[in-house]
């Protein structure tokens, strides 16, 4: 295993438990079940971990992490996208221009997706 892919690894292990907690907890209180929860958390950040999408901060991150839950879910409409841009600002304290930047990232990413 080269250098490059051991500190790759190394940083999503870092990231994954930075930022389970916020991930897991958008998804239980979209699913209300813990398996499913666990699920969509993992899921967020097997695909976190096959992007190649370049992230400008940490927050950025968590903030598309958490998006990427919300979608998973199934809470694909605008009321769950509202949701989960008032829950960033509000319980995260993002600021609006950080919300801007990651809504693009994040609308960007699955508009190549699908």
């Amino acid at each position: 295993m080269n250098l490059e892919l051991e500190n790759r690894e190394c940083g999503l292990q870092e990231l994954y438990r930075a930022f389970l907690p916020a991930v897991y907890r958008t998804a239980f209180s979209l699913v209300q079940e813990h398996p499913m929860a666990e699920s969509v958390a993992r899921d967020c950040f097997v695909e976190l971990a096959r992007s190649e999408l370049r992230f400008e901060s940490m927050r950025q991150i968590q903030g598309w992490l958490v998006l990427t839950a919300t979608s998973r879910c199934g809470n694909r409409g605008a009321a769950g996208l509202l949701w989960t841009l008032r829950r960033l600002r509000g319980q995260e304290g993002f600021t609006l221009q950080e919300l801007a930047s990651l809504l693009r990232l994040w609308l960007g990413n699955n508009q190549r997706g699908n």
